[in-house]
């Protein structure tokens, strides 16, 4: 009697099946009296076409790898751009102060640079 073929742990992990997927979500509780919150964002392996950082409704930054720095593509009133920097010798996104204290805060890091949807392209 021949046995299974195992399967690869990267496919299957206790019965759900993992999905490979370079857009990163996160809900972060901010506390402002903590300092400075650090993110790792590997630009280099994962994003070497740029990347776009959403905070919430409130900010959207871009990098872009021709471009250099890293820029607040918009921003509502509450917000504070340069509150965000991007270490790219640690790979890292460093969030001096959060535009809300004590709230939860959702936090999408997507490939590329983020543009406007096209009003124009139907659904």
């Amino acid at each position: 009697m021949q046995n299974p073929p195992e399967r690869d742990w990267f496919q299957i992990t206790m019965g759900v099946q993992l999905v490979t997927t370079r857009t990163l979500d996160l809900n972060i509780k901010t506390d402002n009296s903590k300092g400075a919150s650090r993110i790792f964002v590997s630009a280099d392996r994962h994003y070497p076409d740029g990347f776009s950082v959403h905070v919430g409704e409130d900010l959207i930054l871009t990098h872009s790898p021709i471009k250099t720095g890293f820029r607040a593509y918009s921003s509502k009133a509450n917000t504070k751009p340069s509150d965000f920097i991007r270490d790219a010798d640690r790979q890292q996104l460093v969030v001096l102060a959060w535009p809300t204290n004590d709230e939860i805060v959702d936090i999408r890091i997507e490939p590329g640079i983020y543009r406007e949807p096209d009003p124009a392209a139907k659904n």
